[in-house]
């Protein structure tokens, strides 16, 4: 698949647009055909790198939407579905996840700065994740929505 992604951090001239391995969804997880996917000053910040160690290589982008490509059963997700991704997980605190405190958790991961985010074709995200794009929306606006709010 075509991505952005930076090797390594610096000005506008590290940010390359070439071929990437396509996403493999694990079982939990929706794969989504990116249609739009935000630029916002976390992506300025990873590629500048500076005090925050960001994992690299690392594909940008913390505000996608898009297509249910693939999507786990009982998920209530099913291909051809348009969503809005949610761009955080937390790990290490079963309590805060249950509760939608992700945030709280002491591995919080936001895509696009701890692991791959939206600029790429496709992205694979946990199902849960994933929520109905509004119909009034399109794609380019619902993209502007995650992060933000």
């Amino acid at each position: 698949m075509r991505a952005a992604f930076f090797e390594e951090h610096g000005g506008p001239e590290v940010l390359k647009i070439c071929e990437r391995p396509d996403p493999e969804p694990g079982p939990d997880d929706a794969l989504v055909e990116v249609s739009a996917c935000g630029l916002n000053h976390l992506d300025i910040w990873v590629r500048l790198g500076g005090k925050r160690n960001f994992p690299l290589p690392i594909i940008p982008g913390s505000d996608p939407a898009g297509v249910v490509l693939e999507a786990p059963a009982g998920s209530g997700l099913e291909p051809g579905d348009e969503v809005v991704i949610y761009p955080c997980e937390g790990h290490g605190d079963e309590e805060a996840v249950a509760r939608g405190d992700d945030q709280l958790c002491p591995d919080f991961r936001i895509y696009g700065a701890a692991r791959d985010g939206g600029m790429a074709e496709k992205i694979a995200v946990p199902a849960a994740n994933c929520f109905a794009k509004p119909k009034t929306l399109s794609m380019h606006e619902a993209a502007a929505v995650s992060i933000n709010y």
